[in-house]
């Protein structure tokens, strides 16, 4: 968007929603984080060392569906 790339940046949006997507229809969830390769985001290991390994559930506080759904409105309008 910052290159006036509207083009660009609606492929990237695609494919991440998509992939977003993907893994809700999969896991039944929407995730703190995802797979950097589209892997199931229940095998990340974000602190090795403590009980709190994973990525949480339902958790949108780090996640940025909510911006990319509306930066994918905002190329669309």
């Amino acid at each position: 968007m910052n290159y006036d790339r509207k083009d660009a940046a609606l492929k990237l949006l695609e494919r991440a929603l998509d992939a977003t997507a993907k893994v809700f229809d999969e896991t039944g969830t929407i995730w703190e984080f995802y797979h950097p390769l589209s892997g199931n985001p229940e095998l990340l290991q974000r602190k090795p060392h403590t009980d709190y390994n994973t990525p949480f559930k339902d958790y949108l506080g780090h996640n940025p569906v909510i911006a990319m759904a509306r930066l994918y409105e905002l190329i669309n309008d």
